[in-house]
């Protein structure tokens, strides 16, 4: 097994009601690498943040909350410990 870390960061705001989905297919990967996990809040004003929380990632807010999604991806980059770098946006379910 590969010891080197796979990042995943995910930008994210207000998505209470589907970031558990997000992150629970990402945890359920057969990967052969240990994963990062990095979401990166947007200045939610929902659940979004106590949703993540629930799980074995990293919750990072942006300085400034509704700044943009690449902001936030570029947070999320500079936060990630793993390479590769795998960029997922909220609303998307790994396959």
């Amino acid at each position: 097994m590969n010891n080197a870390p796979v990042s995943v960061v995910i930008p994210v705001r207000n998505a209470e009601s589907g970031i558990a989905d997000v992150l629970r297919s990402v945890f359920e990967q057969q990967v052969d690498a240990p994963l990062d996990v990095v979401v990166v809040d947007d200045g939610s004003t929902d659940g979004t943040v106590a949703q993540a929380n629930k799980f074995p990632c990293r919750v990072v807010s942006v300085a400034a909350a509704n700044g943009s999604p690449a902001r936030a991806r570029n947070l999320g980059a500079r936060e990630a410990q793993g390479d590769p770098i795998v960029f997922l946006d909220a609303d998307c379910i790994a396959q």
